[in-house]
């Protein structure tokens, strides 16, 4: 099931780098399509450091929505950090002066951002949803901890608001998936 959700989740970031490519670029050809991979690649990893911790944290004792709180408040920072410096080396191309280069930075910076932010929105609303149904992981009583960090408040609004989230992020998909396929014609 996590391998399902991770997939779904990397394809609608996938999806919505490539609405946004259309949106800045202008067009899609087959060279910053294939960069999509790349995107892919780079930006699974944050999708997976949050299902382990949310893993962990079940195996603790949490029950599914604390265990997302904690989940994302442990790994939100330290990801975003990650991602962003990332992002800023896909950026440094943009300064060759090359339209492959600025492209390829384009798509590449924002794709690894739109990755975190799958990650650390969609996914949790995932998790939640389909958990809470059918208890994915068996938990376990025991000393259980908490953990605070300053973005402790996207876990909030996500656990708190997940169909306004869902709905939110559909409309994204959707208009990427719309504007990549009407280029495509």
């Amino acid at each position: 099931i996590f391998i399902g959700l991770l997939s779904a989740n990397l394809l609608m970031a996938v999806a919505w780098t490539l609405g946004f490519s259309q949106l800045s670029i202008g067009y899609l050809n087959t060279l910053t399509a294939f960069l999509s991979s790349l995107v892919v690649g780079t930006g699974i990893n944050y999708s997976c450091i949050l299902i382990s911790r949310f893993i962990e944290e079940k195996k603790a004792g949490f029950n599914t929505k604390d265990s997302l709180s904690q989940a994302i408040a442990a790994c939100a920072t330290p990801t975003l950090a990650g991602s962003t410096t990332t992002a800023a080396s896909f950026v440094a191309l943009y300064l060759a002066d090359n339209r492959g280069f600025s492209e390829f930075a384009t798509i590449g910076g924002v794709g690894i951002m739109l990755c975190w932010i799958a990650a650390f929105t969609l996914l949790p609303i995932w998790i939640w949803q389909i958990d809470t149904r059918f208890n994915l992981v068996s938990t376990k009583l025991g000393n259980a901890r908490r953990v605070g960090n300053g973005l402790a408040w996207v876990a909030n609004l996500v656990l708190h608001r997940p169909f306004i989230f869902g709905i939110m992020l559909t409309a994204l998909t959707v208009s990427s998936v719309w504007l990549t396929y009407r280029d495509w014609e």
